[in-house]
């Protein structure tokens, strides 16, 4: 079989997109950006994209021009810097004007610049979830690989990102007035962000066979060499001990400075020390059918 054209990390927040981003970005074969967010930017908002289109037409010269002038502004995700850094404006704008200017050719650029003559490339944005039908329309040969994890330690890192790197917005100042309200909303997140994509999950496995792949996030920490060397026979690349030195990145428990290599096992069972019963209680309650499925106690 062909190799992929474009390899897609997709997922909920807190379950290893990250992690999984930096392996297989460490190969010599495949070039993985950071959250662009372009086709789908959460839950219920739209994509990077739809921004783009408020800044020109991109059928025109002049259209052209400014978008790739306000992707260069540092006015787009950070990702995009991580492309601007490794191709000129001018290169690009070439590049664009000489496509055929649509979303796909830009998001395409976007990853090819990045990954820097690699030859396959693709993205890792955890919200392209609710997507995966555009991308695999816009590029047929991609392949998905969609991470998992119990919904309950998502909850747990989730709100302890909340209470750590959110603390001066307003919003979350308001959450943050007591520990149920807090409790409240970050267990509403969770719970509907993980019964929808539960539901999708099944949906793209009968639908896209070749396409998608599915891997827990417990696994890929707790028995990562194998679990690995599985996501790179989907991906038909090949697996390198490199790919399993990696930084901790994301964890809600490790400082953001913190120089922690490798994969920290301790991150499979640790959310069970900090989680309300009510709440463990509720998820269960709510997810029971699904925790079973996916093997969860």
């Amino acid at each position: 079989m062909a190799k992929p054209s474009h390899i897609f990390i997709v997922g909920s927040f807190r379950t290893g997109t990250s992690l999984l981003r930096y392996m297989i970005d460490s190969s010599a074969e495949v070039g993985i950006c950071n959250e662009t967010k372009f086709v789908c930017g959460g839950f219920f908002r739209r994509g990077t994209r739809y921004r783009l289109t408020k800044v020109g037409d991109p059928s025109t010269d002049s259209g052209a021009r400014k978008i790739v002038d306000f992707i260069y502004a540092d006015k787009m995700p950070q990702a995009f810097r991580q492309v601007t850094r490794n191709v000129s404006k001018e290169e690009f704008l070439q590049h664009f004007l000489e496509s055929d200017r649509s979303d796909r050719a830009l998001f395409d650029l976007t990853m090819r610049f990045y990954a820097n003559g690699k030859p396959i490339y693709g993205e890792k944005s955890p919200a392209h979830i609710y997507k995966v039908p555009l991308l695999l329309e816009w590029f047929p040969n991609a392949k998905v690989v969609h991470t998992l994890r119990d919904p309950r330690a998502i909850f747990v890192s989730q709100r302890r990102q909340w209470l750590r790197e959110k603390m001066d917005s307003g919003h979350y100042r308001i959450l943050r007035k007591t520990e149920i309200t807090l409790m409240i909303s970050v267990f509403l997140q969770v719970l509907l962000n993980w019964l929808r994509i539960a539901r999708l999950h099944r949906q793209y496995q009968k639908r896209y066979p070749n396409n998608y792949y599915f891997v827990r996030f417990e696994d890929l920490v707790s028995d990562p060499e194998p679990t690995l060397k599985k996501v790179c026979e989907f991906l038909e690349i090949n697996f390198s001990e490199d790919m399993l030195s990696q930084p901790v990145v994301g964890s809600s428990f490790v400082p953001r400075k913190s120089e922690t290599q490798g994969v920290d096992t301790s991150t499979v069972d640790r959310w069970r020390n900090h989680l309300h019963p009510v709440i463990d209680k509720s998820f269960v309650f709510w997810c029971k059918k699904y925790l079973l499925e996916f093997g969860y106690q």
